[in-house]
């Protein structure tokens, strides 16, 4: 992906990034997916990281929304992504159910480079799934 040259020009590449010429706006959004305890400083970290940027948009005059965005590597979704979703309109029980959705995502994710004998299986288009080889994961102590 590149960063809409129309907006600014930048070698930075954001996760996500949603334009409007019309209304010159722009919404940038980076995921990062820190260990619970490290969530803030993963947030700092990012916003500095996005911050020239911000400032070239809107000396370009854009109106610009950065977001750092963190779900934790066991799931836990941190108060930034809650408030990037309202900013662009997702809310209520849509919001909710992307939360848990992303929640679980990230935990699965996390435990297939975590626990030996896990695979993660992601075909496009289709819902996340996980294969346990479970003789593996006994013989390194673990359980399934």
């Amino acid at each position: 992906m590149q960063f809409p040259t129309e907006v600014a020009s930048t070698n930075k590449r954001p996760d996500i990034v949603i334009w409007s010429p019309s209304s010159r706006q722009v919404i940038i959004v980076e995921l990062t997916v820190p260990w619970e305890e490290r969530m803030e400083d993963a947030y700092e970290r990012k916003m500095g990281k996005y911050q020239e940027l911000v400032a070239d948009c809107q000396e370009r005059g854009w109106r610009v929304w950065c977001f750092p965005v963190e779900v934790g590597t066991r799931g836990f979704v941190g108060q930034s992504l809650w408030r990037a979703l309202r900013v662009i309109g997702v809310i209520g029980l849509e919001r909710r159910q992307l939360i848990g959705r992303l929640s679980r995502e990230a935990e699965i994710a996390s435990l297939c480079w975590m626990v030996p004998g896990w695979e993660l299986i992601t075909p496009v288009g289709a819902p996340l799934e996980v294969v346990v080889d479970s003789a593996e994961t006994t013989e390194e102590g673990g359980s399934t």
